[in-house]
């Protein structure tokens, strides 16, 4: 993030992910301090970086609610190991939250 990496505070070491999933989902401002309400149940559009390459397609939650990407209606499932999920507003649309190389 801001061209800086994520560290581990433990290890002081980068993060890294087998899979990084970016979901839009709607937010709402619910009081006078700012807390956020993110509704996680709707699904929306996403962005699933895995292997190297960029995927677009929407998410859903299953009935685990876990969340799934899903590619023209079937699941693109998930490379093995760790995931790691943000959570974006859906407004403005999701390409304008990132940038990536």
């Amino acid at each position: 993030m801001n061209d800086e990496p994520h560290l581990d505070m433990a290890t002081d070491k980068p993060l890294t992910a087998d899979n990084v999933l970016v979901i839009e989902a709607p937010h709402r401002i619910v009081d006078n301090v700012g807390r956020l309400e993110v509704k996680l149940d709707a699904g929306g559009d996403a962005l699933l970086f895995m292997g190297g390459r960029s995927y677009s397609g929407t998410w859903q939650r299953n009935e685990q609610g876990t969340f799934e990407f899903m590619q023209s209606r079937q699941v693109l499932p998930l490379k093995p190991g760790k995931t790691h999920v943000l959570i974006v507003p859906h407004e403005p649309p999701l390409l304008k939250h990132i940038d990536w190389k």
